[in-house]
């Protein structure tokens, strides 16, 4: 193949990779969120997302979630695709309140967080919005729950996965660390 075909091939190999992981990624979550279990289920799920990830050339300038710019897919839909992948156990966890116990799981989500903050710029500023935001929808959830006659924050507290809050908070660490490496470089 010659270097300017396999220049393009690459990138159709790039836009191709990160339509396949979001679509994956949102049939996912789709499916969580109807509780379907089967892999059929999240298949068809996915199949039924594919018909709004726009990829033709017809709407492209108003619909596309793939840009025709390769640059664009590595900054802003790659990012976010792996930014939504890492979400997924958490959302599993506000949908059905199951989270992993295991450190083996933490100390991988831990160092996919950290990859993810320096992953690109996007992600580092979306983790440090999307944290506390979604936080404090779990404090709530947890403090909803709660007895009418022993509401408290601290017993909402309580209530919340000990794994989780340390991988959010590790995660918010990570974030909040490169976002100031950032702005000082920026001062300087």
């Amino acid at each position: 193949m010659s270097p300017i075909s396999s220049v393009y091939l690459s990138i159709t190999l790039a836009k191709f990779v990160a339509h396949i992981l979001l679509l994956l990624v949102l049939g996912y979550y789709v499916s969580v969120w109807f509780n379907w279990a089967k892999w059929k289920s999240y298949l068809t799920s996915s199949v039924i997302i594919s018909s709004f990830l726009i990829g033709g050339n017809m709407y492209i300038d108003h619909l596309a979630i793939i840009d025709p710019a390769v640059t664009y897919i590595m900054f802003y839909a790659l990012p976010i695709t792996a930014l939504l992948a890492f979400y997924i156990p958490f959302y599993k966890y506000y949908i059905t309140g199951a989270f992993s116990m295991s450190p083996l799981f933490a100390a991988l989500w831990v160092i996919f967080a950290l990859v993810m903050v320096f992953f690109g710029a996007l992600t580092c500023a979306m983790l440090l919005v999307t944290l506390p935001m979604f936080g404090l929808g779990m404090l709530w959830r947890a403090y909803s729950n709660l007895p009418q006659d022993s509401k408290s924050p601290v017993g909402a507290l309580k209530k919340l996965n000990l794994t989780m809050v340390v991988v959010m908070a590790f995660s918010f660490l990570f974030a909040l660390y490169s976002f100031l490496h950032w702005y000082k470089k920026q001062r300087a």
